[in-house]
């Protein structure tokens, strides 16, 4: 269970985050200055806009240190703040289911 993010841009590819990863996500969003409106509370199809996801890439480019300690290891890899990042910056914006 968790959240899938299915992306606008089919290239850019999609994200899931484990409804514990989501919290922190939108807890992170919240510390860096983003509008968390947006960010879905349940997994119900609500759109993400392609402001708040470039403004979540451009968090997650400052803080890859810390966002690889929370999601690296497991299906991501040791080091997936990158890949997500460009995810993010390139997915014209998300479905959250």
């Amino acid at each position: 269970m968790g959240v899938e993010l299915i992306s606008h841009n089919s290239q850019a590819g999609n994200l899931h985050y484990s409804w514990k990863g989501w919290c922190w996500i939108r807890e992170f969003a919240r510390e860096n200055g983003i509008d968390t409106g947006e960010f879905a509370e349940y997994n119900d199809g609500d759109e993400l806009g392609a402001a708040a996801c470039q403004a979540l890439a451009s968090a997650i480019e400052r803080h890859e240190s810390e966002y690889n300690k929370t999601f690296g290891g497991g299906c991501y890899g040791s080091d997936p703040a990158k890949e997500h990042a460009r995810v993010w910056r390139e997915s014209s914006g998300f479905e959250q289911w």
